[in-house]
């Protein structure tokens, strides 16, 4: 039988490598669900040579075996789960609205909160790196039958997992779950102010509109038109009450108004035209300057 010391070398290394792939990725370009994918395979990958090595080559003593399952497993199983998990908060966020996405967030990290101190004892074991519990924790056929039935994982792979590194992995797991929520949260908070303040300006800067309401709605259907303002998805009503905020007026009826723009006999675009002749004599005298 080989050297388990040796394997256990080999573990670290494989363990290395990954650490410096995932590294890789969050440096390299892409989006972020491709590389939260990527991630998630190659910590399956590692997974499954880690098992080839302990199914294929068995362990010397306990000490090395506790120290497997109690180290070496849970810090690549912690990183499968942390980036499964990021890949379902990633694709199952809404979008657009930052309030629902902030809400969606704030709901997993409750619930990661309560996973925590439901697991609170192995929580404090991990947390306090204790080890007197060791033997019965990290020795596989040291099975603990309650948390076999919240872990029936454990029955079907007996020779690759022990009692409690599967709840150990998924303790790291979540309290890097909290921290990278923590980041998100923080961010989406920022941009939500950051909005908040971009609106108080528009709001507090003091123009007016100046010419008849009548031309600000000929610029508003012509800019509509083109679709030169969110691509022309925004329903235009709701682009008037922001150029009503913008320019301090009431734009009234821009329907009724829109079709009397349809019944003039001549100058149909009269205030485009009129801006198209003031921009081309600026730069006309601009150039004689």
């Amino acid at each position: 039988m080989a050297n388990f010391h040796s394997i256990l070398s080999e573990c670290e290394r494989i363990i290395q490598c990954l650490e410096d792939e995932l590294k890789a990725l969050k440096i390299g370009m892409g989006q972020e669900c491709d590389i939260t994918t990527k991630a998630v395979d190659l910590c399956g990958e590692a997974i499954k040579t880690l098992k080839k090595l302990v199914v294929e080559i068995g362990f010397e003593n306990q000490k090395d075996e506790i120290y497997f399952f109690k180290t070496l497993k849970p810090q690549v199983n912690s990183k499968l789960f942390f980036y499964m998990s990021v890949f379902d908060i990633q694709t199952s966020r809404p979008e657009g609205n930052i309030e629902y996405q902030l809400k969606a967030l704030r709901r997993k990290q409750k619930s990661i909160k309560s996973y925590l101190q439901e697991n609170r004892e192995i929580y404090q074991y991990y947390r306090s790196g204790s080890i007197q519990l060791d033997h019965q924790y990290f020795l596989r056929g040291k099975s603990d039958l309650l948390l076999l039935a919240k872990n029936p994982h454990i029955f079907e792979d007996p020779l690759f997992s022990t009692s409690h590194d599967y709840i150990f992995s998924k303790v790291i797991a979540n309290e890097n779950l909290l921290s990278y929520l923590g980041k998100e949260i923080h961010n989406l908070s920022y941009n939500k102010q950051k909005k908040y303040d971009n609106n108080s300006m528009v709001m507090d800067f003091d123009a007016v509109w100046t010419h008849p309401k009548i031309a600000l709605i000929e610029l508003l259907y012509a800019l509509d038109s083109l679709g030169a303002i969110n691509r022309g998805s925004m329903d235009i009503s709701k682009l008037s009450k922001y150029f009503e905020q913008v320019f301090n007026v009431d734009l009234g009826d821009i329907y009724h108004a829109f079709g009397e723009m349809k019944l003039r006999k001549k100058e149909r675009t009269k205030f485009l035209d009129n801006l198209k002749d003031a921009l081309i004599k600026r730069m006309d005298e601009s150039d004689e300057k």
